[in-house]
């Protein structure tokens, strides 16, 4: 099981890295595949979990025309975007790779994989949860304010916590402004050149497969 973790973790982090293929997050100049969640991430037999992406482009969240779903390799089998581990733990456990095409309606499809845990007895963590955002260590209103020349930081708040931030990974993307530490459990919002109504997103990745994301409005002016 702890090698299976370990596997499950480069996995994740080489996944969401392939989200990062532009300049910066603060660039959603086009549109990108910001994550790709099951739910749960981590099955035991005869367990399903459902799967659904999130797209953005610089108006925000895009509403995909078709989303169509693979099994790549692994136990398992799929129907539409539900994935179901094997029916018995005698089946085995392992990784179970799922591809994903999205299709736009103006744009080339975008391609993901997401990397599901089929595990061979019950000790898979709870699914996360982000339940809020903060800006300077307090709540977050519901729209993110960024003014005057000095960054504002922003973090999550996640349910469970994670165990250690060493395996779980959050990152942030913005349609304006700009990101620093967009790595990070906490990053730094500074307001770039010109004033910008936008939205502002967190995705928080728990290390065992298990995938959240939160948006909200994000108001920038120098």
């Amino acid at each position: 099981m702890q090698r299976t973790a370990r596997i499950l973790v480069a996995v994740v982090l080489s996944l969401s890295a392939a989200c990062d293929d532009i300049d910066s997050p603060a660039e959603l100049d086009h549109p990108q595949l910001l994550a790709v969640a099951a739910t749960p991430g981590c099955l035991v037999a005869g367990e399903s979990a459902s799967l659904s992406v999130l797209a953005a482009d610089s108006a925000g969240t895009i509403a995909p025309r078709e989303v169509r779903w693979s099994l790549v390799s692994g136990p398992g089998s799929l129907e539409g975007a539900s994935y179901r581990a094997p029916a018995s733990s005698g089946d085995g456990g392992g990784l179970a790779r799922v591809a994903v095409e999205v299709s736009l309606a103006d744009s080339a499809p975008l391609l993901g994989e997401k990397a599901i845990e089929v595990a061979t007895d019950s000790e898979c963590p709870a699914a996360p949860a982000i339940v809020d955002l903060t800006t300077g260590g307090a709540a977050a209103p519901l729209t993110v304010r960024v003014t005057g020349a000095e960054p504002t930081e922003v973090g999550v708040r996640v349910e469970p916590p994670p165990a250690s931030w060493d395996e779980a990974l959050v990152t942030w993307h913005a349609t304006c402004g700009e990101v620093d530490d967009y790595r990070q459990p906490t990053a730094l919002l500074s307001p770039g050149e010109d004033a910008c109504d936008g939205v502002l997103y967190a995705v928080y990745r728990d290390g065992r497969g298990g995938t959240a994301w939160i948006e909200r409005p994000l108001e920038v002016r120098p």
